[in-house]
C-alpha cells in the first residue's frame, strides 16, 4: 500500500542532511569514521550509516557483475578450425 502523499510525490520522513558524497570520498581515502565526522561536522553515526550503505551497494554491484559473467557464453571451449597454412590468407 502506498499513501496518498507518496503518490503525489511528497517527502515522507525526515530529509537527509548528511554530505554523503564527501563522506564516501573521505572513507575511500582511508580516513577513520571519527576523523571524517570531525572534518565534516557530522556525527560518527551518520558516517557509519553511510559506510554500511556504501558497502551494501558495492556488494550488490559485485553480485550483479557476477550474474552478468554467468549469463555470458563460455568461449574458452571453442577451438579454431584446422586450416592448412598454404590456404591461409597473408595480410
Amino acid at each position: 500500500l502506498t499513501s496518498r502523499s507518496s503518490i503525489w510525490g511528497k517527502q515522507i520522513g525526515r530529509k537527509k542532511t548528511r554530505p554523503s558524497e564527501l563522506i564516501r570520498a573521505l572513507l575511500k581515502k582511508g580516513l577513520s569514521l571519527r576523523t571524517v565526522a570531525a572534518a565534516l561536522n557530522t556525527s560518527h553515526g551518520s558516517c557509519s550509516l553511510e559506510r554500511s550503505l556504501m558497502k551494501k551497494e558495492e556488494a550488490e554491484e559485485k553480485r550483479r557483475l557476477a550474474e552478468e559473467q554467468k549469463s555470458l557464453p563460455d568461449f574458452s571451449t571453442i577451438t579454431a578450425p584446422n586450416v592448412p597454412a598454404e590456404s591461409a590468407v597473408a595480410i
